[in-house]
């Protein structure tokens, strides 16, 4: 999807609905990789729907972490589009469902992608958004630290949350 420059912040954050869970699976899920470098180096952050937790998981040089459940937000409904979104500045990472703050964590994942995943899962993916949210030193801004990326990355459109089903 994106791969930012090394050292930066940013956020990550998607629309996303559950179409069909497997059975294949003791754990199906679907989600987002809040940085991913390689297999010893990444975070993910989980929807999973049966159990009803944001679940989060991370691989720093190729050492796992642990995995941390918390409760969904009351008003989450696995059908219905859900915004889950992670903030990351340096190592922490802030995960958000429906706006609201789940979990924080730390993940030293020394530079990587952000993506979409699923396991056992099919899932719709709406409104992708990916945000820098500040700027190195000595590098171009508009003056309050975040780049000036107009030139660099066309407008998102609208989302269609038309379901298809």
């Amino acid at each position: 999807m994106f791969r930012p420059e090394r050292g930066r912040d940013y956020e990550f954050s998607v629309a996303v609905s559950e179409v069909h869970r497997g059975s294949s699976s003791g754990f199906p899920k679907y989600g987002i990789f809040a940085s991913y470098a390689d297999e010893d180096n990444y975070s993910v952050a989980f929807l999973d729907a049966r159990l009803r937790v944001l679940a989060t998981f991370g691989r720093i040089n190729g050492q796992a972490q642990s995995w941390q459940n918390s409760a969904l937000p009351a008003d989450f409904s696995p059908s219905a589009f859900n915004t889950l979104r992670v903030v990351k500045t340096g190592p922490t990472q802030r995960f958000y469902v429906n706006g609201q703050l789940l979990q924080t964590r730390t993940f030293d994942v020394p530079e990587g992608q952000v993506g979409l995943v699923v396991e056992d899962t099919r899932a719709d993916y709406d409104d992708v958004t990916f945000t820098l949210l500040r700027a190195p030193a000595g590098e171009n801004t508009d003056g309050d630290g975040v780049p000036d990326t107009t030139d660099k990355y066309p407008p998102t459109p609208e989302p269609d949350r038309r379901r298809s089903d």
